[in-house]
């Protein structure tokens, strides 16, 4: 819906991006969608909405190849679902405790997740890169 208002003010329909929005909601409440109330998980969802979008003019801004958009579907959606579970949770999040506990813990989560990937990442394309494998050849 945030992404169909947005076009819509500007005049511009892109099926694509509402599409994406839609993944992005997805992909952000499926961390917590067991122990989240139907509003919590509308504002989790808006909210990966609205950071898919700004993720997309990001990555387009810094000249940053991803076709599909999946890094900002899923990167950026995913990330925010993991820090939305320290925040909305029904048991332990910030709201319905006032605790920072969870967050703390959600965040560094996401902290070793991003470093994990990172390091595995940089070590695989390393190796492809040096036995010549990171490119496809021209005729494909």
């Amino acid at each position: 819906y945030l992404e169909f208002q947005v076009h819509n003010r500007m005049r511009v329909q892109d099926p694509q991006g509402i599409l994406n929005a839609v993944l992005a909601g997805l992909v952000s409440i499926s961390a917590s969608c067991n122990n989240v109330g139907v509003s919590s998980s509308c504002i989790i969802g808006s909210i990966a909405a609205l950071s898919s979008m700004a993720a997309g003019k990001l990555l387009n801004r810094y000249k940053i190849d991803d076709p599909i958009g999946s890094f900002q579907i899923f990167g950026f959606s995913g990330l925010w679902g993991c820090l939305a579970v320290g925040i909305f949770d029904k048991d332990l999040g910030l709201i319905n405790t006032g605790s920072f506990s969870m967050i703390e813990t959600q965040a560094l989560g996401c902290l070793v997740i991003i470093a994990w990937s990172s390091i595995f990442s940089t070590i695989f394309f390393r190796i492809f890169k040096a036995i010549g494998r990171l490119r496809v050849n021209q005729f494909y």
